[in-house]
């Protein structure tokens, strides 16, 4: 078991130590078919924003769900929101990486992008989130 005290470090020391530019620079220089592919891919909601909508039945079933008051500290629902943002950022380049096909990979690969799923980690400020999520 690991202290959540030295998680963040663990963390930025696999994430960081791992960096390897070479490697990071080889999918600009190596326009293979898979990168443009994944380069030029347009959701369909940002191509079409018209069809991105709710109809009357996911409507009202969003409308019956419970109403839940959460009390929580100012610091604690930041936290929250930059956590939400990690997940958030992990699912959207799973998406673009396969041009909006959800794949047998789509759950690993969220997991281990986001520092919140795969080293129990919530980020303290959106600067930390990003730099761990890039």
């Amino acid at each position: 078991q690991t202290p959540a005290s030295n998680r963040k470090a663990l963390l930025q020391l696999n994430h960081f130590g791992k960096f390897d530019m070479e490697h990071y620079l080889s999918d600009y220089m190596d326009m293979n078919e898979f990168v443009g592919d994944v380069i030029h891919y347009q959701p369909r909601y940002m191509s079409n924003p018209d069809q991105f909508s709710c109809v009357d039945d996911e409507q009202q079933l969003l409308c019956q769900l419970p109403y839940q008051n959460v009390y929580a500290e100012k610091n604690e629902i930041k936290r929250a929101l930059i956590g939400l943002v990690d997940i958030l950022f992990a699912f959207v380049f799973d998406h673009l990486t396969n041009c909006g096909e959800v794949s047998v990979e789509s759950p690993w690969n969220v997991c281990k992008i986001s520092s919140q799923l795969s080293w129990l980690h919530t980020p303290n400020t959106l600067k930390e989130c990003l730099l761990l999520n890039f």
